[in-house]
């Protein structure tokens, strides 16, 4: 990509596997120096962002979001900007009822989900614990090249439950079964037929 700065042009080259990987590397090509700013982004989620340049620890200033980096910029400089991408919990607002004692699930800019085509039916009888931990895998078929999660949770979920009566007394119909759960991310749900889709999923100590 190329931009005018006055009678000049500064042309970058940006790659990486951006949201799937957290590096991103912006790569100066243009043939005549340019002095110039550039404001790169800094996502709320993201704690601790880092960046180098041509290699070494590189700083600018912070405002409203954004890392303003002032140079004279030359061909061959080359920018690595770096953004964590741990898995994060996300709680809603405590008066916002339908989110009360529920999770989401996000990592970098991508929120996740669970479908009935890894989890089964009844996606609200699935439960993740406060304390489980979360594995980040690459996806196959259609998830191909895409990030994927997993973590221990619980299923509520009872064998013929046509035959249940609508309530009973003094026990809960089923105990908690320990199930892996399988979280995609949400962009990319109902791809493989029809089924549940949950978002918000139930916490629990």
């Amino acid at each position: 990509m190329a931009f005018p700065v006055r009678d000049k042009e500064l042309q970058l080259r940006i790659s990486g596997n951006y949201p799937w990987q957290e590096q991103v590397t912006i790569a100066v090509t243009s043939p005549v120096a340019v002095e110039h700013t550039l404001a790169l982004r800094l996502p709320d989620w993201c704690d601790a962002p880092q960046l180098t340049l041509n290699g070494g620890a590189f700083s600018g200033e912070v405002r409203q979001g954004y890392l303003y980096l002032h140079r004279r910029w030359q061909e061959g400089d080359t920018l690595v900007l770096t953004l964590p991408m741990p898995v994060r919990r996300v709680y809603g607002n405590p008066q916002v009822r339908q989110q009360a004692g529920k999770v989401a699930i996000q990592r970098g800019p991508l929120v996740y989900c669970l479908e009935e085509a890894d989890n089964g039916e009844g996606l609200h009888n699935l439960s993740l614990p406060a304390n489980s931990t979360f594995r980040v895998f690459e996806g196959k078929g259609i998830f191909a090249h895409k990030m994927l999660i997993q973590a221990e949770g619980y299923s509520r979920n009872v064998a013929e439950r046509a035959s249940q009566p609508l309530w009973q007394y003094d026990r809960a119909p089923a105990a908690p079964q320990v199930k892996t759960l399988t979280f995609i991310p949400w962009f990319s749900w109902a791809n493989r037929g029809e089924g549940e889709m949950r978002i918000w999923v139930d916490e629990v100590q």
